[in-house]
């Protein structure tokens, strides 16, 4: 529908990926002809927006990058908001599941995740019941949807219940297993307040998660959290600093990394504050702030340095700057520099990182400094300058890759005529 608006009025459209079909298809042992469609309509989005907009690293550099006709020049990495319940919800926590429990003081082990195999509950179910000192000394909470009676669940979800009662039956986990059968927003916040306050520990062992909001809200709420190494959380973890990064396919690992939290208060007391004081900076509005700059940018591309060559002026002078830490650390700074560059037409601006295109833009527009007219990124590996900025298209300089990957000398063309 966006495509066809902006065909018919063009009007330019922004597509905002999550959750794409060909990671989830890798995991089915049959791919359904539902399954061939979505990915068909996914490619013919990628293909023809103007902008894409992932959660992720793994999602933009990854996932984007797998489809045919993928550009980089068209993804942006904007991370999702979350929000807290100032409100304390621990007592309407406790209620819902004392009932399980034989001793609701011990550290609480959260996991919430929706009743689908590629969620993988059960590993941590395997690893909680065959460690026996975390089933001497914690509950597991285990928050999988909202349970109906199994004739109106589908069958997957069924088969995960029923998996799952099974794992707790063979372990004898009873009385140290929650697994409440309804919840609201309130039980959800007071079960993150709750496992934070008796110093426990949030997992998600999904086998691969393509963002994972669940270990953002725990940081949030000061909980440390065990999470997949595969996926986006990957990078939200490293980035908030707030707990380990685990093989989902393997219990010991899991155990082992929860373990380490557990009984290590000084480590647990700064994962905490890591993950509170780091996630301040996820929420809704700096995302509403960032997606507005990219769909500015597509729709009236800025008079800064998108062109080489600005209307009347004829570029005199090259500033190429390295990113972090000399562009970013001081906002007044990167203001000013911001400024000066609107009032020097003449100057091309051009940046070099160590980062990634997707990493280096993201970082260039929480700054508000503004999109230079040559991307060195990736330690000098690859460069990037805009096409048609109003499709949002940057090209890559493959020519120079090619020498740099057969080590061979080089001799560029002038800037001029990269730029």
């Amino acid at each position: 529908m966006a495509k066809a608006v902006r065909d018919v009025f063009g009007i330019p459209f922004i597509y905002t990926a999550h959750s794409l079909g060909r990671d989830k298809a890798a995991s089915l042992d049959v791919i359904d002809q539902a399954m061939n469609s979505r990915i068909a309509e996914e490619i013919a989005a990628i293909v023809s927006a103007d902008a894409i907009v992932g959660s992720s690293r793994d999602e933009c550099e990854r996932q984007l990058l797998a489809y045919p006709g993928a550009r980089i020049g068209t993804i942006h990495r904007i991370t999702p908001g979350t929000r807290t319940q100032a409100i304390d919800h621990r007592a309407k926590a406790q209620v819902l599941i004392a009932p399980f429990l034989r001793d609701p003081t011990r550290p609480v082990i959260l996991a919430i995740a929706r009743p689908v195999w590629k969620k993988n509950i059960a590993a941590l179910v395997e690893a909680f019941g065959n460690d026996p000192h975390l089933k001497a000394s914690a509950n597991l909470v285990i928050v999988a949807g909202q349970r109906r009676n199994a004739e109106t669940c589908d069958t997957e979800q069924s088969d995960v219940f029923r998996d799952l009662v099974e794992r707790i039956d063979a372990h004898d986990l009873y009385g140290s297993v929650a697994y409440p059968k309804h919840h609201d927003d309130e039980h959800i916040a007071g079960l993150y307040q709750l496992a934070a306050s008796s110093r426990g520990v949030f997992v998600n062992p999904a086998l691969i998660e393509p963002y994972g909001l669940t270990v953002v809200e725990a940081a949030a709420y000061g909980l440390p959290v065990v999470a997949t190494r595969y996926g986006g959380t990957v990078d939200t973890v490293t980035e908030l600093g707030h707990g380990e990064l685990v093989d989902p396919r393997s219990p010991q690992d899991i155990a082992a990394a929860i373990r380490r939290l557990l009984d290590d208060s000084a480590y647990w007391d700064q994962c905490a504050a890591n993950g509170q004081s780091n996630a301040q900076a996820h929420t809704w509005a700096a995302f509403a702030d960032q997606f507005t700059t990219i769909a500015r940018s597509i729709i009236a591309p800025a008079a800064i340095t998108t062109a080489a060559e600005p209307i009347g002026v004829a570029p005199r002078y090259l500033l190429a700057c390295d990113l972090d830490n000399t562009l970013t650390g001081c906002a007044a700074g990167a203001a000013k520099f911001r400024k000066m560059l609107e009032s020097r037409p003449n100057i091309v601006f051009a940046v070099a990182t160590g980062r990634s295109l997707v990493e280096a833009r993201r970082l260039m527009r929480q700054w508000d400094l503004p999109e230079p007219a040559v991307w060195i990124t990736d330690v000098g590996t690859r460069i990037y300058w805009p096409g048609e900025y109003g499709r949002g298209k940057t090209r890559r300089f493959r020519e120079m890759s090619r020498a740099i990957g057969r080590q061979r000398k080089f001799s560029p063309p002038p800037i001029g005529s990269m730029v």
